[in-house]
């Protein structure tokens, strides 16, 4: 595909400032596709630290809800002496 391109951009204009210019650009999209990968990729990771924190509260909370039923469970089916 980067060849065809390249060989169209010989076939229009054989102007070697143009290539070098295109091929400039190029680098350059290519910086900033990077730059916003990176950027996507960094920023989301403290969010998933906050939901994976929350996460575990929950589940911390949700294991002493079902302790404290079963609890009372044990407690309510215990005879009474």
């Amino acid at each position: 595909m980067v060849a065809y391109s390249a060989a169209q951009i010989v076939i229009t204009d054989d102007n070697f400032s143009t290539i070098v210019g295109a091929v400039q650009q190029g680098l350059v999209v290519c910086g900033n596709l990077k730059k916003v990968i990176l950027y996507l990729f960094a920023t989301p990771i403290d969010e998933v630290v906050l939901l994976a924190l929350l996460g575990l509260a929950s589940v911390v909370l949700w294991t002493e809800e079902l302790r404290k039923r079963f609890t009372r469970a044990r407690l309510r089916a215990r005879p009474r002496a």
